[in-house]
């Protein structure tokens, strides 16, 4: 079998379909036997065509989206609810994805003051493709506000336009931008620091240790999660280099940047993402903010409140004094 889909996932478009008025006896033969886990991902895409043109509803992606629920995705689910953060969680997620489907993935990057959330799968045109990504979208905006209800999209990003949006518009609760070259959603970067709504650190352990177990213990990890670790682990003793990370993983510059350019990112990306994180954190805290700039790999105070005025929008200092809680 080439790329698959756990087949609850195939059940569920069917199901929604056929009660939208599509024809179950053409559905039926695609949903392959009731005891099979996965299911190659053409018959997913198969019928989310016949499931639109047999029920007459375009906006079924997005109705399918609405219902979805973050206990429906097993192990992977719940870890994401009980992360300490929406960062943390949406780190599995880009991990550990193909528990559910590897026929695309999700990356996550930094424009400016933004993170921008993309899933990655090519549809070559075809419309069960462009469908069943439209419902991806749909159903991650779902399960971010079961996590965090303080959770806020931007934006959205299509590849492709849908003529009649309306459900789409107000299911997102954002612009939509065709067109865009991606399918993502785009947020706040700040919205990867909201603690998750159940977050609890002794069921988190407990969960991870199933979820590593799921994936077969010995599932490597990304190249960008690489990366991230050794960063987190050198800033503190001064800004790494790409050279630094490299020789620290065992590997040649090109090959890292080639690795990292194939999973959607950059050095440049991840060692932003871990700047803007670690000094938001420290912000909330009593530290000295020139303490903090040289946490963070600047040598100065004002260098670094530049960095953070282009990374958030706001200054070091207004964004202590509407985040931070202080002792006392």
């Amino acid at each position: 079998m080439g790329a698959s889909v756990q087949r609850a996932f195939v059940v569920a478009v069917a199901e929604a379909a056929i009660a939208h008025g599509a024809d179950a006896a053409q559905l039926t033969p695609l949903l392959g036997e009731p005891d099979a886990e996965r299911l190659p991902i053409e018959q997913l895409y198969a019928v989310w065509e016949l499931g639109v043109a047999g029920s007459g509803c375009r906006s079924l992606p997005v109705r399918v989206g609405r219902r979805a629920s973050f206990d429906r995705y097993g192990t992977l689910g719940i870890a994401f609810y009980v992360s300490r953060t929406l960062g943390v969680a949406l780190r599995r997620l880009c991990r550990h994805h193909d528990l559910l489907t590897d026929s695309g993935h999700w990356h996550e990057r930094t424009e400016g003051n933004r993170v921008v959330v993309r899933w990655s799968r090519e549809t070559g045109g075809r419309l069960g493709a462009q469908l069943a990504n439209e419902q991806v979208l749909a159903s991650f905006a779902t399960v971010l506000r079961q996590i965090s209800d303080r959770a806020q999209i931007l934006a959205v990003r299509m590849q492709h336009r849908i003529a009649d949006d309306a459900e789409y518009r107000e299911h997102f609760g954002a612009p939509i931008e065709y067109d865009a070259g991606e399918d993502a959603i785009v947020a706040l970067a700040e919205t990867l620091e909201l603690p998750a709504r159940a977050a609890d650190p002794h069921l988190e352990r407990f969960i991870l240790a199933q979820l590593e177990a799921a994936s077969g213990g010995a599932k490597p990890q990304s190249s960008a999660m690489e990366v991230s670790e050794t960063l987190s682990e050198l800033l503190p003793d001064g800004l790494p280099t790409l050279d630094d990370v490299a020789a620290r993983l065992q590997t040649t510059e090109r090959t890292l940047r080639r690795r990292l350019a194939d999973e959607g990112t950059s050095f440049e990306q991840l060692l932003t993402t871990l700047q803007r994180e670690r000094a938001s954190a420290l912000l909330k805290t009593s530290s000295p903010i020139t303490a903090i700039a040289h946490a963070v790999g600047f040598t100065d105070a004002s260098a670094f409140s530049r960095a953070f005025k282009r990374w958030t929008g706001t200054s070091p200092s207004d964004y202590r004094a509407s985040h931070a809680r202080l002792p006392g």
